[in-house]
């Protein structure tokens, strides 16, 4: 038995003890604003910086403000030799695989603990390691995820190995589960925290060299009302300052007598702004370490691998901004190029740039992109960090071009030929392959 100021600890006396009671009523969590029903994942802080995995089994008869948890504890630590006879040595080996590195595995015990629900800090989400290295959910970098494979059983005192029989990642998974509510708070976080990312993948692993050196753009998402509280809070609770603004939309109404008009009310939106080394922090513990990375490769094929090498180029978000609304989000990035092999000052970028990546093997069969040699209107290229566009040739057989994207938007500027053909190579990816 173990005593915390916020934790109560008692050994199971048998294995239904510790089954979640899906028939009662959910838990209220202040910090999460939601309803969290039976059988989530929690997580719990216990005071001075600790916190314990658990799962809701069941309220506590005669107090609203207490529940009833199993907790997981860490394989590979301190206090989880208090639940083998044998030494911590003869534990299993550890996982390896790319996709479970950096993510801490944990165990299922057979104890109870009693809780009180405002000390429930988060949602936790506890993954199968055979469903992770299957690529069925991609947990790399995610600060609340976890991995199990074992459970602690009572019959031998020792780890019983867990399969998708035994245990749900997610609560609705189980049928008792069900049978009680229609819908899955983690599920619905998590699902959304997936599509986020995508969003962000498929801006960022674009192939085309047209998007130059400093690609932008704003995405529209819609979420259910549940993530963008949980994304909302999230960031509030991390530092991240933010301040409301008004923005008007505009929208198409149709009326009695088919009046047909556009309007353009006003909503109120949350603004976020994150660019800051701090703040990437923040963020990549919510949806991934790898999610502000993009590679600039055509898509691989099903079931291969693409390996980066020198000279590759890959996309670095710089900045994000959130605009949140009810259930709109909108998302706008603001990335840069970074060429692998080159030394860069990205604080956030730097950690993944320490091995020597392969030098580039030489293809025989490779048909290199055609280079222009002509000058075409509306052609775009950088220079200066900022996006050109043509405009007209002049008498003299200069080029009259107008910024279209930077410091200097708006601001004409005459080149000569050559330099414009240069450029417009450069920025199509010529100058790479040679």
């Amino acid at each position: 038995m173990d005593t915390d100021d916020e934790l109560f600890i008692c050994n199971a006396v048998n294995e239904e003890r510790v089954v979640c009671r899906y028939g009662e009523a959910p838990v209220y969590v202040p910090v999460l604003r939601a309803m969290i029903p039976v059988g989530h994942y929690v997580i719990v802080s216990v005071g001075e910086g600790r916190s314990v995995v658990c799962q809701i089994i069941g309220r506590v008869e005669g107090a609203d403000q207490l529940v009833e948890m199993l907790p997981f504890i860490p394989l590979y630590s301190r206090e989880a030799n208090d639940y083998f006879r044998s030494p911590i040595t003869a534990l299993p080996r550890a996982l390896t695989e790319s996709m479970c590195a950096g993510v801490i595995e944990v165990f299922r015990t057979s104890s109870i603990a009693t809780v009180r629900a405002s000390v429930i800090s988060n949602v936790a989400f506890i993954f199968l390691a055979d469903h992770v290295r299957s690529h069925l959910f991609n947990i790399h970098g995610i600060s609340n995820a976890f991995l199990v494979r074992f459970k602690y059983s009572l019959d031998n005192h020792a780890l019983a190995p867990l399969d998708s029989n035994s245990f749900h990642c997610f609560p609705d998974m189980s049928i008792q589960y069900q049978q009680f509510w229609s819908d899955c708070f983690a599920r619905t976080i998590y699902n959304a925290i997936d599509h986020l990312r995508q969003e962000i993948w498929r801006f960022l692993c674009r192939y085309g060299a047209s998007q130059g050196i400093f690609p932008k753009q704003t995405v529209n998402l819609y979420f259910p009302t549940a993530f963008t509280n949980y994304l909302s809070n999230y960031l509030q609770l991390s530092g991240v300052r933010h301040e409301e603004c008004a923005i008007g939309e505009p929208q198409r109404k149709v009326d009695v007598n088919f009046l047909y008009r556009m309007v353009s009310p006003k909503f109120v939106y949350r603004y976020f702004r994150l660019d800051s080394a701090d703040h990437m922090q923040c963020i990549t513990n919510l949806i991934g370490t790898m999610s502000i990375f993009g590679v600039r490769k055509r898509m691989p094929r099903k079931d291969t691998e693409v390996v980066i090498r020198n000279f590759d180029l890959v996309n670095v978000i710089k900045c994000m901004e959130f605009l949140i609304h009810a259930s709109k989000v909108k998302l706008r990035l603001y990335a840069f190029r970074h060429q692998i092999g080159d030394e860069t000052s990205c604080p956030w970028l730097i950690p993944h740039l320490t091995a020597a990546a392969p030098d580039q093997q030489p293809v025989e069969d490779f048909v290199m992109t055609r280079q222009r040699y002509t000058v075409r209107l509306k052609s775009k290229f950088d220079f200066m960090g900022s996006v050109y566009e043509v405009v007209e040739e002049l008498c003299d057989g200069h080029i009259r071009t107008v910024c279209k994207w930077g410091d200097l938007r708006g601001e004409e500027k005459v080149f000569t030929k050559e330099d414009v053909i240069r450029y417009v190579n450069l920025k199509r990816g010529i100058n790479n392959r040679l």
